[in-house]
């Protein structure tokens, strides 16, 4: 006599063969879903200081970058205060650890980042961080916006002195 259908033992198995293959796929997409969100979050940084250049330059006005290292955000205001654009809000597992900019290195509070008529900013780097450890230095070119990004300090220190800029403490 054929049976139908499945015993409770068979259904039971593929369950757990199902679990073990979705956990796997689970830890394997974890760390490029880091590194995705980490390239989001520098990609944004970069976005907003290339949006107040080019508003500065159009509206022939000077503007700041205002960067709330402690709330872990950053805004477009004019001389005034008055916010501009939106404010970037980083994700809430990610933060600005540090900013070095004009000689300065700055772990906490907030920085205004003066950026001139003709879209100007002195060079600025930022490390951001975010779970895991994962963390990257962006630097920022005052002259051009130009973008880079770093691994290592040594190596964003290296290109800020040879800029003729030498942040004055770890």
């Amino acid at each position: 006599m054929r049976r139908r259908g499945f015993s409770l033992i068979e259904l039971t198995m593929v369950l757990l063969i199902a679990g073990i293959v979705a956990g796997a796929v689970v830890v394997r997409l974890h760390d490029p879903m880091r590194r995705a969100e980490l390239a989001d979050v520098l990609d944004r940084t970069a976005h907003l200081d290339r949006l107040t250049r080019t508003a500065a330059r159009r509206h022939d006005k000077a503007l700041r970058l205002v960067v709330d290292l402690t709330a872990g955000e950053i805004r477009q205001t004019d001389t005034n205060g008055e916010q501009g654009l939106d404010p970037l809000k980083l994700p809430s597992r990610w933060r600005i650890e540090r900013l070095i900019v004009s000689g300065r290195v700055v772990r906490s509070g907030s920085v205004s980042i003066a950026c001139s008529r003709t879209g100007r900013t002195p060079s600025y780097a930022m490390l951001v961080t975010g779970p895991g450890d994962r963390s990257r230095w962006l630097l920022l070119a005052g002259l051009t916006g130009r973008r880079v990004e770093k691994e290592s300090e040594e190596d964003v220190r290296a290109i800020l002195a040879a800029a003729g800029l030498r942040p004055d403490a770890r």
